[in-house]
């Protein structure tokens, strides 16, 4: 058995099955309780991160096992308020819109970022779950929330949004070396 969190297997796939072809691949809750579950168990192993193994006592035997070299994963700390501005940051929402479905939607309000010079990093949908064709845009712009631009982009958005939600500012990842 190879534990670990799906979102972590399904990258390694190609690695579990040329190095543990024998192993079945089993979901955790997340790589560090892989690591923990792995360890319960003979035979078994886990994906996880080095932290995880330091705080179990588990031993590295392989690193770098992705299947591209270029993914990576992207994690998050949560806190119940927001980092302090620092002049490097990158804030993330999410919204919809009312059931009735119009062109230009999500034009419109990604156009309140575009016209003010904001930066959109990153923006993906995901099936709303009340009903067929009503998405949820998860949205990534440069600028901490409390920035007046992105301020008065938010507002703008949030006016023509049936659901938005500020899910916070935090610094922006920079790449070492």
């Amino acid at each position: 058995m190879v534990f670990s969190h799906p979102q972590a297997l399904a990258p390694c796939r190609r690695f579990i099955e040329a190095n543990l072809a024998q192993a079945e691949p089993v979901a955790a809750l997340s790589t560090a309780a892989a690591v923990e579950e792995m360890l319960q168990r003979t035979g078994a192993a886990a994906i996880g991160n080095a932290r995880a193994a330091a705080i179990y006592g588990a031993d590295i035997l392989f690193d770098d096992i992705q299947d591209r070299k270029e993914n990576f994963t992207r994690f998050v700390v949560l806190a119940p308020q927001d980092g302090l501005p620092t002049g490097a940051d990158k804030t993330s929402l999410a919204f919809t819109f009312a059931f009735e479905d119009r062109p230009g939607q999500l034009v419109s309000a990604l156009d309140e970022f575009a016209s003010r010079g904001i930066n959109l990093t990153k923006i993906e949908s995901r099936p709303g779950g009340d009903r067929l064709g009503v998405y949820v845009f998860l949205a990534d712009v440069d600028g901490h929330h409390t920035d007046s631009l992105l301020s008065e982009a938010l507002a703008a958005v949030n006016a023509k949004c049936s659901f938005f939600r500020l899910m916070g500012s935090y610094p922006r990842y920079k790449a070492s070396g």
